[in-house]
């Protein structure tokens, strides 16, 4: 009926409690969901693992063997019990964002075909991509690791049209990071996106690229590397903190119209 999983934490949480304090369990979320956090970073389970259940819609539990009287995480087809319209933000560390700048560049050159074949033949991973609808410019987030000989790759790759000045500039921005933010209620949720944005607006955190899955699941932003402790604990403030505020004050409201006088909601 269900497959439990016995690790040694409570299941999945809504953040990295070891750069999030505030972050809390998640009671249940659905394969997708668990497919997604766990690519971009939360390490609770490992994908192929659950693969076989998903596929037969066994429900599976997370329980944590150093604290078995919680009841962990269920992950299932469908039906998760969030109530703060995102499921969990998770990091990403150690990349590297090239970026590819045109004047002239458009599918007829066959740029991002070519780009794309060479990192594929090179085994190489893209964890984000972003592309301007004008065709004259792309984003690419790669680890870290391989950067520079990729980039002396595509360089190669694209030598005639830099020379010729039909792409402008290949560089890259080194020691950024991704942030995922991961929900169901992205497909259907139009104000997720523009909370997101504004708490990063507010704090002074730039986005360096932006990117949304065909899922509908995922909302990934690339930010400097210095600045992902700070984008990760205002995101989860703006939905997990604050929506646990405006509950606190709602109920604290509705106590004082049925005649609890101990505060002024003044």
């Amino acid at each position: 009926d269900e497959i439990e999983i016995w690790t040694d934490v409570d299941g999945f949480m809504t953040a990295d409690p070891g750069l999030v304090p505030g972050a809390v369990p998640i009671d249940s979320l659905t394969y997708d969901e668990a497919f997604e956090l766990t690519h971009y970073g939360a390490n609770v389970v490992y994908p192929p693992t659950v693969k076989p259940a998903c596929r037969a819609l066994v429900p599976i539990v997370i329980r944590n063997t150093f604290n078995p009287g919680f009841l962990g995480t269920v992950i299932k087809e469908s039906g998760s019990t969030s109530n703060i319209n995102i499921t969990g933000v998770t990091l990403l560390t150690d990349l590297v964002l090239l970026k590819l700048e045109g004047n002239e560049f458009t599918d007829s050159l066959g740029v991002t075909g070519r780009v794309y074949s060479l990192l594929a033949r090179n085994k190489v991973e893209v964890v984000l991509a972003s592309q301007a609808s004008a065709g004259n410019s792309i984003s690419l987030c790669i680890h870290s690791d391989r950067a520079l000989e990729i980039k002396a790759k595509i360089e190669e790759e694209l030598r005639y049209e830099l020379h010729f000045g039909q792409i402008k500039s290949l560089g890259f921005e080194q020691e950024v990071s991704l942030i995922a933010v991961i929900s169901e209620n992205l497909r259907n949720n139009s104000t997720i996106p523009g909370r997101i944005f504004d708490s990063l607006g507010r704090n002074g955190v730039d986005i360096l690229s932006i990117a949304q899955g065909a899922s509908m699941l995922n909302l990934s932003l690339v930010v400097s590397k210095t600045d992902e402790v700070k984008a990760l604990n205002v995101i989860h403030d703006a939905f997990v903190n604050d929506e646990d505020r405006q509950k606190d004050t709602a109920e604290a409201t509705a106590l004082c119209n049925c005649g609890l006088r101990y505060v002024s909601m003044g």
